[in-house]
């Protein structure tokens, strides 16, 4: 049995497509707000700065929460921070392209 889940078959691209979908199913809408403005962007966004991309359609702190969530399932990484008014506005970029730019 552990040959045959470690050795793809015929299979593997149906399999791909299909925990694609259903990766993006469970997610939560916030959360792919969040990966396509950075993705296009193509530079790390803090939830403020993902606040203006989508005018103020989602808040502040819902944009915050998710960031902080995808960061802790590894999908973004906290790359800077952006002193505002007192307080450090956290920049997240995704993680994959992170590690690229540090290579």
């Amino acid at each position: 049995m552990a040959s045959r889940l470690s050795t793809p078959g015929p299979r593997a691209a149906e399999d791909q497509g299909f925990w694609g979908e259903l990766a993006v199913k469970l997610m939560h809408p916030t959360q792919l707000l969040i990966l396509e403005a950075i993705w296009w962007i193509e530079e790390p966004l803090s939830a403020t700065l993902l606040q203006g991309v989508y005018e103020d359609r989602v808040g502040l702190s819902l944009f915050s929460y998710h960031c902080r969530r995808l960061e802790a399932l590894g999908v973004l990484e906290q790359v800077g921070e952006i002193p505002v008014r007192g307080v450090s506005e956290k920049l997240f970029d995704l993680a994959s392209r992170s590690r690229t730019r540090r290579a």
